[in-house]
């Protein structure tokens, strides 16, 4: 757990002093097109989304298998429907903002050594998923092919969160090992 707390010590620091991180596209310029190939691209040139997902995926990786299963696919629902709401013309003010001061109250929770309850998990996962959706489509609601780039966006941002989850999972058993008593008495 010590390795977990410093990692989100360090998130908690990097989205205290960079405010760039509640921009959905900080990187991006007004010439690019949204099609499917640029919704692939986004959740990793987008430093929101980056630290988002990477907040998401620790808490995933903390979780039980069963957890695990759904988790990822609640949070890409959620934000698939905070995106449909976009479309819809329905704008929660300042959602961009709101996903900041989430992500880094669950980054401050999680750094504590607190475990969460599945409940709050759950929660969390979803208000951040729906108001992260409902930032980043609503930016381009206008563009004729918004169905495309929202596929390539939640397409992506499902793999990275699995992908994220198997290798802090991975690291985990790693360090675990390595600093792992011998049995035998040989150091």
């Amino acid at each position: 757990m010590k390795n977990k707390a410093k990692i989100f010590h360090i998130l908690a620091l990097a989205t205290a002093v960079l405010p760039i991180t509640v921009s959905a596209h900080p990187w991006h310029t007004s010439s690019e097109s949204p099609d499917f190939l640029a919704g692939l691209i986004h959740p990793f040139t987008s430093a929101d989304h980056v630290l988002t997902l990477l907040t998401i995926g620790l808490l995933f990786s903390g979780s039980d298998k069963r957890s695990l299963s759904f988790m990822p696919l609640i949070f890409v629902a959620a934000m698939l429907l905070g995106g449909g709401l976009s479309l819809a013309y329905v704008e929660i003010v300042r959602a961009g903002d709101i996903v900041q001061g989430l992500v880094f109250s669950l980054i401050v929770l999680l750094a504590s050594g607190d475990t969460l309850s599945r409940l709050v998990g759950i929660a969390m996962v979803v208000m951040i998923g729906f108001l992260h959706g409902q930032a980043h489509v609503y930016d381009i609601w206008l563009d004729v092919d918004t169905i495309s780039f929202t596929a390539g966006f939640a397409l992506t941002s499902g793999v990275i969160l699995v992908a994220i989850v198997g290798l802090i999972r991975g690291l985990n058993l790693c360090l675990t090992r390595l600093f792992q008593p011998a049995s035998d008495g040989n150091p």
